[in-house]
């Protein structure tokens, strides 16, 4: 019975973490879902569940690649989940509609369900066609479609961008 009640929590808590704002921007949120790992656990207080050891998280085209994550429910509300990745560096990968790669990668990843944000910590990279931004620190304002860069005291945020590539526009899967 405890089982059975730890996989319906499991499944619900990673079915509302992938299925949340980003469900708008692709068809992955409607793919299985495949963690593995070395280790994993399930915090039921806590509402809390952890995966270490070379973790591979899989959704549709969606990767991501840590060291670490975990995922926690905040005051066990549905949608707002919090995810942290760690690593050296978590990783994150996914195809768009055009089968354009987006590449995301810091020692941190975080990711808050119900503000729809996803934070890039410490040699934070994003990189979208060849277009590139790197600093300490990106947030991803997935609701907004908006991208804040910052560095920490005596390093500056990087950028290259290619002009004809910011004329075509970026479609993602329906």
């Amino acid at each position: 019975m405890l089982f059975n009640h730890t996989l319906s929590l499991l499944f619900l808590l990673l079915l509302v973490l992938f299925t949340g704002p980003l469900s708008a921007l692709t068809r992955d949120s409607q793919q299985p879902i495949e963690i593995v790992s070395q280790r994993q656990s399930l915090d039921l207080n806590s509402h809390r569940m952890t995966f270490s050891g070379q973790v591979v998280v899989t959704q549709g085209s969606i990767k991501i690649h840590a060291d670490r994550v975990v995922i926690t429910r905040i005051n066990n509300q549905s949608g707002q989940e919090e995810v942290e990745a760690t690593g050296t560096p978590a990783t994150f990968y996914q195809l768009l509609e055009d089968q354009q790669p987006v590449h995301g990668s810091g020692q941190t990843m975080q990711y808050h369900a119900q503000k729809g944000l996803l934070i890039l910590q410490q040699q934070a990279r994003l990189k979208l066609r060849d277009n590139q931004i790197q600093s300490d620190r990106i947030t991803y304002h997935l609701l907004q479609q908006r991208v804040q860069a910052e560095s920490a005291a005596q390093q500056r945020v990087k950028m290259l961008l290619w002009p004809e590539q910011l004329q075509q526009p970026v479609k993602q899967k329906p």
